[in-house]
């Protein structure tokens, strides 16, 4: 994990975003949500973050939007290959570092309920259950949980 470095996403890499994280997604509507995430970073309300070998392949990708409620992280992956090996835990920690910067007194995350890995490391990492709504995330209405993070103080939940 140590050999990984972090940097925000830029449209040019929807390619291996798709290949090694957001596999379901046509490459096209990959390099939209990077196309829209440059924007947000530019406006100072949001980021999107990837974690990068040293050979420069991206195995992770998460995103940060700014609302007026709060923050939320969003299409968190991780290549198969590298789950398990923290990269997750590193992109939400500076997901949330930047949120804090961006002076967000909480955070959310949402998970579909059947992605069990997922939601065992939002617990671990400090956020709590919150509401559950039906989304459609592509396979049909499915329960989604939002679990969330004060922000306010400047404490750090995690760990």
């Amino acid at each position: 994990m140590s050999d990984l470095a972090f940097r925000p996403a830029r449209p040019e890499d929807a390619a291996q975003i798709q290949a090694s994280c957001l596999t379901g997604q046509p490459v096209e509507l990959v390099r939209e949500l990077l196309q829209r995430c440059q924007k947000a970073a530019l406006n100072r309300r949001g980021l999107g973050l990837v974690a990068v070998r040293p050979d420069g392949g991206v195995v992770g990708f998460g995103q940060l939007t700014l609302w007026p409620r709060g923050a939320e992280i969003s299409d968190l992956a991780v290549s198969a290959p590298w789950r398990g090996q923290g990269v997750g835990t590193a992109l939400i920690d500076r997901l949330i570092r930047v949120a804090r910067e961006m002076h967000a007194d909480a955070i959310e995350i949402g998970v579909a309920l059947r992605n069990q890995d997922a939601l065992r490391l939002y617990r671990r990492l400090g956020f709590q259950e919150g509401r559950i709504l039906e989304l459609d995330l592509g396979d049909g209405p499915e329960p989604v949980m939002y679990l969330g993070m004060s922000l306010a103080h400047g404490g750090d939940n995690l760990r």
